[in-house]
């Protein structure tokens, strides 16, 4: 299933018009997996405002899943 994750920073998921927060997208990847689904998602890394916090933090999900596309 693709999960529209985009970033695990709040401020980008705000500056890029979504209103979920990062651990919405914690608990979207959870539940997939807890029910046998294999979530996948795309990040979105950089954008003109972003910081190195916002990076790290999304990099961070990213190492925490390595296991899924």
């Amino acid at each position: 299933m693709f999960l529209g994750v985009e970033s695990a920073s709040a401020v980008r998921l705000d500056y890029l018009g979504r209103t979920h927060l990062p651990l919405h997208n914690r608990s979207a990847i959870a539940v997939c997996k807890d029910h046998g689904i294999t979530p996948s998602f795309n990040f979105m890394l950089f954008d003109p405002d972003c910081s190195l916090d916002d990076i790290d933090a999304t990099l961070d999900l990213a190492e925490q899943h390595l296991d899924l596309p």
